[in-house]
């Protein structure tokens, strides 16, 4: 399991914002209670909520999600 890490809420709304301009229509977020980065991704197949330990595991996971779609 990793090491929890607090992240900075300006850090937070920075990082969230990026992957959201890279990857229109995607919603992220990081769970301060899960320790975890989130987002919501929209796609033809079905949205999908994904789950990663990093910003970088996250912008994957989106893009993983997307492809399958």
């Amino acid at each position: 399991m990793a090491t929890r890490v607090e992240w900075a809420p300006d850090a937070v709304r920075r990082l969230c914002g990026e992957l959201e301009r890279q990857l229109p229509g995607v919603l992220a977020w990081y769970g301060n209670e899960t320790g975890s980065w989130w987002a919501f991704v929209p796609v033809t197949s079905g949205d999908r909520l994904v789950e990663a330990e990093t910003p970088r595991g996250l912008r994957e996971a989106i893009v993983k999600v997307q492809a399958w779609a």
